[in-house]
């Protein structure tokens, strides 16, 4: 299926349910096919259609991303409200300098995570800690945390997806860190605006680390703004502040 017709023909108008075999049909009539080819074709793969949408609400559920479906049947298909919402702010997230999602990186820390004795590097620490902070551990009823986790991130603004040697850089220094402070808890996170290439989150996953991609983010910020039940257009500005 063409993601990029699908978002097209679901946004065209103001509807936020369909009739299954009506969507599809219309789907393959922005395809280019006609109007009886395309009715055609939709009573065909209409399981298939449905299939597609459930994994990828399965998928988006199990990434902390957000699918453009809400939920599907043979009779009815209904999308996100929020999809495009969410996407600007990930668009957003493409135009900040590196040295603005570095700052950036440490309010989602904050704001997100609760994160406190934020630091952000100064300089470009190819390899490196670009960000680094405390999260309490306790719950909403402690009146003082019973310990800290530390956290080490790097953020990496980029247009193209992680690589492997990125990975490995960072590996590098997390194993310097481990080896040099024993026993405090400690997290390590990487934080990109794209996505990662497979061989580097096989890395991530083998050394535990936390993964942030570009699409995570946004979800992360737009759930945040919810929360506080805004109501403007300018999330990401908003939420730097």
């Amino acid at each position: 299926m063409n993601l990029s017709a699908i978002i097209e023909l679901a946004y065209s108008c103001e509807k936020a349910k369909f009739s299954t075999l009506q969507f599809l049909t219309s789907y393959y009539q922005l395809e280019g096919k006609n109007m009886f080819k395309a009715a055609e074709l939709a009573e065909i793969n209409i399981q298939n259609f449905i299939g597609y949408a459930q994994s990828h609400i399965a998928l988006a559920t199990k990434l902390n991303t957000a699918s453009i479906f809400e939920n599907i049947d043979s009779s009815i298909v209904s999308f996100n409200p929020d999809y495009p919402i969410i996407q600007n702010i990930y668009k957003g997230l493409h135009k900040l300098t590196w040295q603005e999602f570095e700052e950036f990186c440490g309010t989602l820390l904050k704001k997100c995570f609760n994160a406190e004795s934020v630091n952000i590097s100064q300089k470009s620490n190819d390899g490196g800690v670009d960000f680094s902070a405390k999260v309490p551990f306790k719950n909403m009823y402690s009146l003082s945390p019973y310990g800290y986790v530390e956290l080490f991130g790097q953020a990496k603004k980029y247009s193209g997806n992680v690589g492997r040697v990125d990975i490995d850089k960072f590996t590098a220094f997390a194993n310097r860190q481990k080896r040099d402070n024993q026993y405090p808890a400690q997290l390590f996170i990487f934080c990109t605006t794209s996505d990662y290439i497979q061989s580097a989150l096989d890395e991530i996953s083998k050394n535990n680390f936390i993964s942030l991609n570009g699409q995570q983010i946004a979800f992360l910020v737009f759930n945040q703004m919810k929360s506080i039940d805004f109501k403007g257009d300018d999330y990401l500005s908003t939420f730097i502040q």
